[in-house]
């Protein structure tokens, strides 16, 4: 078992229980789409996310809305 920090160990596992280099190539086969599949998820995440701009805009909304529905008492309406 070679000790690459690339390799999952359950990949290592895989590759050790396999009796065929076929099905050696099958399961590092599968590892590669399986590996690019979290890859395009994780961009997709990535590009979906609310920006910094967005984050601030949300929050500044929040606090406006929180103010508007605050009660204001009485002695201060007066000032």
């Amino acid at each position: 078992m070679t000790k690459n920090k690339t390799n999952s160990p359950w990949l290592e596992d895989q590759l050790a229980a396999a009796k065929t280099p076929a099905e050696r190539e099958e399961i590092l086969r599968e590892w590669e789409q399986e590996k690019l599949a979290r890859a395009a998820a994780k961009e997709e995440a990535r590009l979906n996310a609310p920006s910094m701009v967005d984050k601030l805009r949300a929050g500044i909304a929040k606090i406006k809305k929180k103010a508007a529905t605050k009660k204001i008492p009485s002695k201060e309406k007066t000032r």
